[in-house]
């Protein structure tokens, strides 16, 4: 997104702007942010009351889209709702993201090193997040509503990289505490949606780091 703004622009932007004019009257759409439009955070768990603090390309623009996703509930009378995903993760998932990153280092090496153990993030396995998109989507009551999803539960990378390292074969962990760039803690306070749908996440963290790395394990080879 940095690198491209035009792109970045019309697709978060003006694709999402799309959609909702070519929506008809009453029809019901999850528009998906992220716990990335808060920035730093000034206090955890972070709620959705949290002033939002977007500082790149990208956060930015899903705050625009938050902005037109809730003004066109009320313009064209449509039924949407804003959710800010947190660190959402399982079989399937690009090793553009940390944990397939680390599992492929693991399945594919005798130890598992990481940039620094300390920043922390909030991790849901993928049914649950699904199942969460699932209730909210069925439930109109929560139109022109924001919600964090997330599983509540701050996990250091430290913490994350030990647990992938057990479920391949206790391989040792390095952390070469570099310096960290960007938030350094990410906690989502989801006390709103757990009232609000009656979801809560099933998996562990340890559970899902299992079914995933035996998804990519046998992707590898």
């Amino acid at each position: 997104c940095n690198e491209n703004l035009d792109k970045a622009f019309d697709v978060n932007v003006n694709g999402t702007l799309n959609v909702l004019q070519n929506c008809t009257e009453g029809a019901r759409l999850i528009f998906m942010s992220g716990g990335i439009v808060y920035g730093p955070p000034t206090e955890i768990p972070i709620s959705e009351t949290h002033p939002l603090g977007s500082h790149d390309v990208y956060s930015t623009t899903k705050v625009i889209g938050e902005r037109l996703t809730l003004m066109m509930n009320e313009k064209r009378k449509l039924n949407t709702t804003v959710v800010r995903n947190f660190s959402t993760y399982g079989p399937g998932q690009t090793s553009d993201y940390i944990i397939p990153t680390l599992i492929e280092q693991a399945s594919t090496s005798d130890v598992l090193e990481i940039w620094n153990g300390e920043p922390t993030r909030d991790f849901t396995y993928v049914d649950d997040t699904v199942e969460a998109l699932i209730l909210l989507s069925e439930n109109y009551n929560v139109s022109g509503e924001i919600f964090n999803l997330g599983s509540g539960v701050e996990t250091s990378i430290g913490k994350l990289a030990k647990a992938i390292a057990s479920a391949s074969d206790g391989i040792p962990v390095v952390d070469l505490k570099k310096d960290v760039v960007g938030n350094t803690r990410q906690c989502c306070d989801n006390s709103k949606l757990r009232s609000s749908i009656a979801w809560e996440p099933k998996i562990s963290l340890d559970d899902g780091i299992s079914i995933t790395a035996e998804h990519i394990r046998n992707l590898l080879g």
